[in-house]
């Protein structure tokens, strides 16, 4: 199961194997080392700062994830517009069976709910994607079985009118189920390559 597309394949594998435990609640990791609390406007986990405050971020300890980077040779414009666009999450996810819009969630962000799996086995949860500002998106899931809490942050730094510096911070926790215990570096692999792929649609739309 070497996964091959970000964020599609993490979903994918753990909603078709059902590695954790029951539905539990959206939470903040509390451990000094990990994830800061997030500002009100922010979803759970999500840090306030930008660029300055990307490096020193961790996953918290138990959880997959890590942080990722791609040039892309388009105006920052460009790659905005694919993170907000539902259309898109076809080419972005693996595995997509099905994208939703639902429309606009409290906080003003996008929800956009995903089918994700195989023939055998798949799943459905509701994304939330939020544009704080022109150059940060962030994005956090539903808790559901086999996710308990998850999310991914993207800032983008114009190199020129015509290039974007893509960073992205990732984490996820998916318990302690047989498919984190075998599949952990794929799953973070997966996640990690999702600014690569970003990169290879803005440049061929």
């Amino acid at each position: 199961m070497v996964a091959r597309r970000g964020w599609g394949r993490l979903v994918a594998a753990a909603l078709a194997v059902g590695c954790a435990g029951p539905r539990v609640a959206a939470h903040v990791p509390v451990d000094g080392g990990g994830v800061g609390a997030p500002s009100t406007d922010l979803p759970p986990g999500a840090a306030p700062a930008g660029p300055a405050g990307r490096s020193a971020r961790q996953v918290p300890p138990g959880w997959v994830g890590g942080t990722a980077e791609a040039e892309v040779a388009r105006g920052c414009d460009a790659v905005t517009e694919a993170l907000l666009d539902p259309d898109a999450y076809w080419a972005l996810f693996a595995n997509t069976r099905a994208v939703e819009p639902r429309g606009i969630g409290s906080r003003g962000e996008l929800l956009v709910t995903l089918e994700q799996g195989y023939a055998f086995a798949s799943g459905r949860y509701v994304a939330h994607v939020l544009e704080v500002n022109p150059r940060r998106v962030v994005a956090w899931i539903d808790p559901i079985r086999n996710v308990r809490d998850g999310w991914a942050e993207f800032d983008l730094d114009p190199i020129d009118a015509e290039r974007c510096h893509v960073a992205m911070f990732t984490a996820a926790d998916l318990g302690e189920g047989v498919v984190v215990r075998l599949f952990r570096n794929a799953i973070e692999g997966a996640m990690l390559m999702t600014p690569e792929l970003l990169r290879d649609f803005v440049e061929q739309g």
